[in-house]
């Protein structure tokens, strides 16, 4: 008799030890089920939101230049016109324009005309210095710089570099009137804001600039009187 409780005994523990192991396997599969589950649903929160940000990024660039848009500038423009205000450190502008680029179109045709487009944008992007600084598509063959923390004459600098690399492209032009390859000319502003008023001053500054320089042969970078 005894041996039979112990062989049931034994028969008991080994039972209980199966149902024991069953079950822990059991709650390390729910386990690894409800993790699953949760990875699963936080990488397709992460696809979801990283595809709202790229959708959103593409209101804010330009489709044929593959910079900024004016959209953009204008958010930016904004933001730091009101660091630049708050904290009494300069601002600067640059308005670039592609010079005869309507002549240039005019004889090589639109589709040339867009590759050149792009290819200068691409070119002043890569002439910054500073993850901060934004260089936009303001419309047509124009363009606007902002250069936060930038004086007048650091903003000289930076046309200047522009200029060169474009003049490097060598991208031949023969309806300009100022040179064999595409130019550009740059309209430069720059001032510390003491009012509101100064949001609007400092782009019709920039954009009178562009227009000595426009008007002064092309080709040319004007910085406008503060």
């Amino acid at each position: 008799m005894d041996d039979l409780f112990l062989d049931l005994d034994r028969k008991n523990q080994t039972v209980f030890t199966l149902f024991f192991i069953i079950s822990i396997i059991g709650a390390y599969l729910l386990f690894k089920s409800h993790e699953k589950r949760k990875v699963l649903a936080k990488l397709q929160y992460e696809l979801q939101l990283r595809e709202k940000i790229r959708l959103e990024s593409l209101v804010y660039i330009d489709e044929l230049a593959n910079i900024a848009n004016r959209r953009f500038f204008d958010v930016m423009y904004k933001k730091e016109f009101k660091n630049s205000f708050r904290d009494k450190i300069s601002l600067s502008i640059i308005f670039c324009d592609i010079d005869f680029f309507k002549d240039y179109n005019d004889f090589y045709g639109h589709q040339a005309g867009d590759e050149a487009l792009k290819t200068i944008a691409q070119t002043l992007k890569n002439s910054l210095y500073r993850p901060h600084d934004l260089v936009a598509r303001y419309g047509g063959e124009e363009f606007i710089v902002l250069l936060p923390f930038t004086t007048a004459k650091e903003a000289e600098i930076v046309a200047l570099k522009m200029k060169n690399n474009v003049r490097d492209l060598k991208i031949l032009h023969k309806k300009s009137l100022v040179s064999k390859y595409i130019t550009l000319s740059y309209g430069i502003a720059s001032l510390i804001p003491n009012d509101e008023k100064d949001f609007i001053k400092l782009l019709k500054n920039a954009d009178a600039a562009l227009y000595e320089a426009k008007n002064s042969g092309r080709d040319k970078i004007s910085i406008a009187s503060v």
